[in-house]
């Protein structure tokens, strides 16, 4: 199996999964692929079937201890069980796996720490999330910013 990249904390002790292909119940096989966002790629050792990613920690303390990334809400208090985006529960996560609190709009850009602009989902679709978000505003946003253009050029012709 591949190392872990430089400054990745390594976990191997991924936790039990049931396989919904084969009912395997057990710990998760690492398949050798490490990806320094996800981790390693982890599969039912039964069927074989992907499983998802897991084994990285990150640190959530700043250099004086405190928590870096803060919000009165979780899971639990929400009383959120399962992942309001892939709709998987929380005992079906994988390794690494939780059910987290995502910031509709960023609180970095306006967006409050209240129930409206709060949804509960795992780590990997909180990534995926993340992803798409980056990938949106660095790729498209020329697209949008024609597209706005265009529109208020229509709307002005209309108008006259």
């Amino acid at each position: 199996m591949e190392a872990p990249p430089h400054g990745v904390n390594a976990n191997l002790a991924f936790k039990p999964i049931v396989c919904r292909q084969c009912g395997y119940q057990g710990k998760p096989k690492a398949t050798g692929k490490v990806d320094p966002v996800h981790g390693y790629a982890l599969s039912c050792p039964s069927c074989l079937k992907w499983w998802g990613w897991g084994g990285l920690s990150k640190e959530l303390k700043d250099g004086n201890g405190q928590r870096k990334d803060v919000s009165i809400w979780s899971a639990k208090r929400l009383g959120v069980d399962l992942c309001q985006c892939c709709l998987r529960p929380q005992e079906f996560l994988g390794d690494g796996g939780r059910l987290e609190v995502h910031h509709v709009k960023p609180v970095a850009d306006g967006g409050t720490d209240d129930l409206a602009n709060i949804w509960v989902v795992c780590t990997a679709c909180h990534k995926e999330i993340h992803h798409r978000r980056t990938y949106l505003n660095s790729h498209l946003t020329k697209f949008f910013e024609a597209y706005l253009a265009c529109k208020r050029r229509d709307d002005a012709e209309a108008c006259s």
